[in-house]
């Protein structure tokens, strides 16, 4: 049974064959304010075992955020085709929120999904050889009907290499054309839009585990050579959100 933060009532919830039950914080409607567990054994045997073989009763408390994330990211990507060129995307102002709530929250990663940010795409290309010149913008309002992928936090870890470790995709599912204008002629050139935020590809192909900070932030910046001259840089910049004021901190008293 527990109680939510500003609410009088207690809510008695039945546990029993659940192998984990995870509350998060961050959101008003599952802040604990006080949570006591209730347990009884049926079996007189003396030999036999509360808990499942090779496991133990634990309460796990983090700074990992769980409810809502925001800030920015951008994606460049340079390299040849018909000339040399920058593929830039920027992302201002997104908001990725977790997709479940207790007691469906999944164990042991919690995804989110984007529901709002402003997304733009800028593309250029050039080459001074022939006199070639290619040059397209594009822009979307993000929302989970055009946006693609998500972010997963594993919450789960408690140790070893994976502990605090998230992977994320997201993408604009848009096809760019670029109208490419050289002397002896304009053709237009179809781009595919490529993640904005693809930090599962540095764990892919550089065993590269991003890491959430102290405090819950998502934050850092990197490159992918891919060959050649094309280069992947990922940037990105995202913090925890919490409804209304919370002390992620969970007090955990014995009676």
């Amino acid at each position: 049974m527990y109680k939510v933060e500003g609410q009088t009532d207690w809510v008695l919830e039945h546990w029993t064959s659940k192998p984990y039950v995870s509350f998060r914080r961050d959101a008003k409607a599952e802040r604990l304010e006080e949570l006591v567990i209730l347990y009884s054994y049926s079996k007189y045997l003396i030999s036999d075992s509360v808990n499942a073989p090779g496991t133990t009763p634990a309460l796990e408390a983090s700074d990992l955020g769980c409810w809502r994330y925001a800030g920015s990211a951008s994606f460049e990507f340079t390299g040849q085709s018909i000339g040399a060129f920058t593929d830039v995307q920027q992302v201002s102002n997104v908001v990725l929120e977790r997709q479940q709530a207790h007691p469906e929250i999944p164990y042991p990663a919690i995804g989110f999904k984007v529901v709002d940010g402003l997304w733009q795409r800028v593309y250029d290309v050039i080459n001074t050889n022939i006199g070639c010149v290619g040059h397209a913008t594009d822009s979307a309002t993000l929302s989970s009907g055009n946006t693609s992928g998500g972010l997963a936090i594993l919450t789960g870890a408690t140790d070893g290499p994976s502990k605090r470790a998230y992977v994320d995709t997201n993408t604009v599912g848009r096809t760019l054309s670029v109208n490419i204008a050289c002397p002896q002629g304009s053709f237009p050139s179809p781009r595919q839009t490529l993640p904005w935020l693809g930090l599962n590809q540095l764990t892919l192909y550089r065993d590269k585990s991003c890491l959430v900070q102290v405090g819950g932030a998502l934050k850092g910046s990197d490159e992918l050579p891919l060959g050649g001259s094309a280069t992947y840089k990922f940037v990105w910049d995202l913090a925890p959100q919490w409804t209304q004021s919370c002390d992620p901190a969970l007090t955990v008293r014995s009676l």
